[in-house]
């Protein structure tokens, strides 16, 4: 029962980082700061634009950082919900599950079952998106 409640918090952390689109929230933030550098760096602004355009910036970049720490709580609180359940019904308790998941074997092959499936769905997209556009020149 255990390495069915450790399968089950993998995928509802898999599919709560999907939903939550942390990836994106992640990469508006480094635009963010690419774009504060570029003020900074630029020497043709003045200094009250430079200051207004950086506050500007890290009001933005404090959103962000909100949001994704909130993204990042109810991915959280999604891989809780089968820790828990387990717990409360008997069936595996969250010490088990946790020692189960922190074996050395369980974190490789957990790594390399994620990383093959994220290859696998790269590809198929690649394949999807190239056949899409060839069936559009038809």
């Amino acid at each position: 029962m255990i390495i069915l409640v450790y399968l089950l918090t993998i995928a509802l952390f898999c599919l709560a980082f999907y939903l939550t689109d942390m990836i994106k929230t992640a990469r508006v933030s480094i635009a963010i700061s690419r774009q504060a550098i570029e003020i900074i760096s630029d020497p043709d602004l003045e200094d009250f634009a430079k200051e207004t355009s950086i506050k500007k910036a890290a009001t933005e970049m404090m959103k962000n950082c909100g949001l994704f720490f909130l993204k990042g709580g109810l991915t959280v609180a999604a891989v809780a919900i089968p820790l828990l359940s387990a717990d409360l019904m008997d069936l595996a308790s969250i010490a088990e599950t946790s020692r189960f998941a922190l074996r050395w074997d369980v974190l490789i092959l957990t790594t390399l079952a994620m990383m093959l499936s994220i290859i696998i769905l790269k590809k198929l997209r690649t394949h999807h998106s190239s056949t899409t556009s060839q069936i559009s020149k038809c």
